[in-house]
């Protein structure tokens, strides 16, 4: 095998060539732009985009919190969680999907006195409801189907379906009570029906700078027929609420409930906590103004969010949720060639027994969340990118002492546009990559091609050939990855991609975890 330089120049040819075969295909459609209309006599300007939903209101929003809180209720094992989803309006009418990432603990899948499975990662909310103000009154009434598409039921399902009543009003000095009630006729895992009361009060405060204040207090009661889940109890909270930069919110919450004994337990803690939440609104969904902030006050620096509902994380070829759907998000800060943030997903690396009891009690990393920053710039036509990245996996448990999940990676890239094509080149290294498995470089080449507007959508065809190269004597892993797919884009914010991903890692398809075989995934998007 070659080594050293020689090695690197092979690698690099090796994808190039592979992309190379990907353009000669794309170089037979045509090209999107003015060059399309070379040969008339008169320039055609591009047409003017339409609004794909004249009368419906589309948006999205993407959280990032300490920890998630339910009803009193932590569902993280008190870890940090990510949330977010999309949300379209007409008139009266809403509906929406909503994920958040999760930690159930864990689960022997198969049965073999080994806990193999996380017991539930992330739990996929749909709902629809309607929504009108009536006399300085706001009455909503929604219908909500709470899905969890991998966790273990334990004989009884725990998918379950909600109805949810509001009634609320704003006085003009910012003072706004809201009465909600919630009904099921049976609740998770089968518990029976079950009644919510919440009452909540919220005050907003005079302009503090750029900042939009606003405090809010909660008290509520749950009312459970069997008591087989958890107890009737009473939950409360109070917390105070900065917005900033238009569309990003910043919650300081205590929560506490009634509940005895939840400090013992390994999932689904109930005692007193603060937590923290950043929270990002992608759009104006309909009746939802952006708070006011002073203006100027961040115009030095750009603040962006994103947002993914995936079918799967794949991630350099293999599943990191065991097949399994993921909400992915984050916030980035950028000001001239610096940029920096953060990004989460929610995972499933299996199921772990922490306490030695012999029972699965934890999951092994039920989350990620990476932390990165570099410098980007154009010179002579190319962009540079130049960055560092630390993956995390905050809850994790590693299964020996010396197999630490989290690792840093360095990364080159460079990126530039020839004969209509987007091409990139990017290198990654890590000295000690996850699971203290020994040096890893990753050389990635990629292609993308705009098409032609189809109304008021924007559609791409991309690829990408990709080489990782571990240290196998210490459990790294020598493969070729690869994936081709097809974007939508849509309302400038909004995108669907679908996506072919492979390797030529072998036995992928029938392990537990990791899978690495030919997939396709979809994956629903939204930034600014």
């Amino acid at each position: 095998m070659a080594t050293g330089n020689a090695r690197i120049d092979l690698l690099a040819r090796a994808a190039f060539a592979g992309l190379g075969v990907l353009a000669g295909a794309l170089l037979a459609l045509p090209v999107a732009g003015p060059a399309a209309a070379q040969g008339n006599e008169r320039e055609f300007l591009p047409p003017e985009r339409i609004d794909p939903l004249p009368n419906w209101n589309l948006s999205a929003n993407v959280t990032l919190g300490s920890d998630f809180v339910a009803r009193g209720i932590t569902f993280t094992s008190e870890g940090p969680t990510v949330q977010g989803g999309f949300d379209i309006t007409n008139g009266w009418f809403y509906a929406g999907i909503y994920g958040t990432a999760l930690n159930y603990g864990a689960t022997d899948k198969n049965n073999d006195g080994v806990a193999d499975s996380d017991g539930g990662n992330v739990e996929i909310d749909y709902y629809a409801g309607l929504r009108k103000n009536f006399k300085g009154i706001d009455f909503d009434l929604a219908y909500f189907f709470y899905s969890y598409p991998n966790a273990i039921d334990f004989g009884g399902d725990v998918d379950m379906w909600e109805i949810r009543g509001i009634v609320s009003t704003e006085t003009a000095s910012g003072f706004k009570p809201s009465l909600t009630a919630f009904y099921t006729p049976e609740y998770t895992f089968k518990s029976g029906r079950n009644l919510i009361y919440e009452g909540m009060i919220e005050q907003r405060l005079p302009q503090m700078g750029p900042f939009a204040p606003k405090v809010s207090a909660l008290l509520a009661y749950n009312d459970n027929e069997t008591e087989l889940v958890r107890p009737d109890f009473w939950y409360w909270n109070a917390g105070l609420a900065l917005s900033f930069a238009e569309r990003f919110t910043l919650d300081i919450r205590y929560w506490d409930t009634d509940i005895s004994g939840c400090k013992s337990r390994t999932v689904f803690q109930c005692e007193e906590r603060v937590i923290a939440r950043m929270t990002a609104l992608i759009g104006e969904p309909e009746g939802t103004a952006a708070p006011e902030v002073a203006p100027g006050a961040f115009d030095d620096l750009r603040i962006s969010a994103n947002l993914d509902l995936t079918s799967d994380y794949v991630f350099r070829g293999r599943s990191q949720t065991d097949e399994h759907p993921a909400i992915q998000g984050g916030f980035e800060l950028a000001h001239s060639w610096l940029y920096g943030g953060v990004w989460a997903s929610n995972t499933d690396f299996g199921g772990a027994d922490v306490n030695g009891d012999g029972i699965p009690d934890s999951a092994v990393a039920p989350i990620e969340f990476d932390w990165y920053a570099g410098i980007k710039k154009e010179l002579h036509g190319v962009e540079v990118d130049l960055g560092v990245i630390y993956y995390t996996y905050p809850n994790a448990f590693d299964g020996r002492p010396t197999a630490e999940l989290d690792h840093v990676e360095f990364k080159g890239g460079l990126a530039g546009s020839a004969a209509d094509f987007d091409l990139g080149f990017t290198t990654y290294y890590s000295p000690d990559y996850t699971g203290e498995t020994g040096r890893n470089w990753v050389f990635e080449g990629s292609i993308e091609r705009a098409l032609p507007d189809i109304g008021p959508f924007t559609p791409s065809l991309s690829g990408l050939v990709a080489y990782n190269d571990g240290e196998v004597n210490s459990g790294g892993l020598d493969y070729w990855y690869w994936n081709a797919g097809f974007e939508l884009g849509f309302l400038e914010r909004f995108a669907l991609d679908v996506r072919y991903w492979d390797s030529d890692l072998g036995g992928c398809g029938s392990a537990s975890l990791f899978q690495c075989d030919e997939r396709v995934v979809a994956t629903l998007s939204a930034e600014f």
